[in-house]
């Protein structure tokens, strides 16, 4: 007999969500279940979890302001559009640039993505700023009849290596901003080249006029500044403190089963059952680079757990890795700090990762 793919992926979840309620497992889970009526209607939003929302909570290492409406004689405009000091609405009670512009032209540009840019560059005399990793600006939009419209931050570079580079976006960073509120636009530039930076720009793109909407943008620009802050990793393999790098998609009965962690000095690790007790324990390896290799193959083997029988991964003598608020802002990155393994008999991949 065959179902369809939506009711086989809602009978798997409704599935999950009885055994964890028969556990006490992951009550954020069974909340989005039952308030979307099991995937049938939209949930709220939440943004507490997000990464925007953790960017915002970095502690910030050291910040340079980048003055704007004192400086206002040194910025310049590029494409249509105009600029002038506005004293009344500001984020910051300093006042705010205006970008003025319209909406769209006469004809659009080559790439036909757009009519075109109107661009507020911030000028900087070729300065270094390798040792910044945060481009941080608060924006307000006033565009009667519109969504929402797309604005963006370019890093100018003319060092050994050019930013933006010709005919892509890399030095190059757009977001969706809507009007009639403040906006805080975050941007973190570890990989970006800025050895020699001659400006930093906010543009907004002239998208097209809708039916009865206005014909001009109007953008405040407010609060910019070059921060350092611990950046988010962005090359090579690296995990976060106190974070578990796992299979997220589970283990095959009878296959390797690994995990890995990072800068923990002790390397005796345990498996805890649903009761707590030791199900399977082990001394991991230290391949490199501070990592150490947590191996537990021989778990399916050993025991015989109960359909959706949970365990839990923890670290001797770490016991701040089992801090609740740190399982919950990593448990969608795939990295988690408690590892759960769902058995479901019957099925080819016997544990899997939630």
């Amino acid at each position: 007999m065959q179902f369809p793919l939506q009711r086989l992926i809602v009978t798997f979840l409704i599935l999950i969500s009885a055994s964890m309620l028969g556990t006490g497992q992951d009550s954020l889970l069974i909340h989005q279940l039952k308030q979307s009526h099991n995937l049938q209607t939209l949930m709220k939003p939440d943004s507490s979890g997000i990464g925007f929302s953790r960017w915002k909570r970095k502690d910030i290492i050291r910040s340079t302001a980048l003055p704007l409406v004192t400086q206002f004689n040194d910025l310049k405009i590029n494409g249509p559009g105009s600029l002038k000091v506005e004293k009344n609405i500001t984020v910051s009670g300093n006042g705010s640039i205006l970008l003025e512009s319209p909406t769209s032209l006469a004809v659009k540009n080559p790439t036909n993505r757009s009519y075109a840019t109107s661009e507020m560059i911030r000028p900087l005399d070729n300065e270094n700023l390798d040792s910044y990793n945060r481009i941080n600006v608060w924006v307000k939009l006033d565009a009667p009849g519109f969504y929402s419209a797309f604005v963006g931050i370019t890093l100018y570079n003319q060092g050994k290596h050019i930013s933006p580079t010709p005919g892509r976006f890399e030095g190059q960073h757009f977001i969706s901003v809507y009007p009639g509120q403040w906006q805080q636009i975050i941007w973190e530039i570890p990989d970006i080249y800025r050895d020699k930076v001659t400006g930093i720009s906010v543009s907004i793109m002239l998208g097209g006029l809708p039916e009865g909407a206005s014909d001009s943008f109007k953008l405040y620009i407010d609060k910019l500044s070059i921060d350092v802050v611990s950046s988010e990793l962005s090359r090579g393999f690296d995990l976060r403190k106190n974070s578990i790098a796992y299979c997220y998609s589970g283990y095959y009965s009878g296959a390797r089963k690994q995990a890995q962690v990072q800068n923990v000095d002790d390397p005796h690790f345990q498996l805890l059952n649903e009761n707590g007790k030791v199900a399977f324990e082990g001394m991991g390896k230290k391949p490199e680079n501070g990592f150490m290799l947590l191996d537990f193959s021989p778990l399916a083997d050993e025991l015989q757990l109960t359909v959706a029988g949970m365990m839990r991964l923890i670290l001797l003598r770490e016991p701040e890795i089992l801090q609740e608020e740190l399982f919950q802002c990593s448990r969608w990155h795939k990295r988690l700090n408690l590892l759960i393994l769902i058995f479901m008999p019957g099925s080819s991949m016997q544990p899997a990762g939630v």
